[in-house]
């Protein structure tokens, strides 16, 4: 009886991770520390500015999330 068994175990629960304050920085700083965070870029939305590619606001399914929330790796 050599036989091998492989199984996987998997979390009924995701992985949570805090989000992190991406504001007042430039898009491509706050894609960075997104990604390197577990999380997924959506939708850009681009609005008249001062400032040119500065995040001013981040959203989770459409609402307004504030940093150090916690949601779901992938999200």
């Amino acid at each position: 009886y050599d036989r091998k068994i492989r199984f996987s175990i998997y979390s009924s629960t995701p992985v949570m991770a805090v989000v992190p304050d991406v504001t007042d920085q430039s898009v491509r700083n706050a894609q960075g520390e997104l990604l390197e965070g577990g999380f997924v870029i959506g939708k850009i939305s681009y609005v008249a500015s001062e400032y040119t590619n500065l995040v001013l606001a981040q959203e989770y399914k459409g609402k307004p999330i504030s940093s150090g929330v916690k949601l779901p790796k992938g999200s």
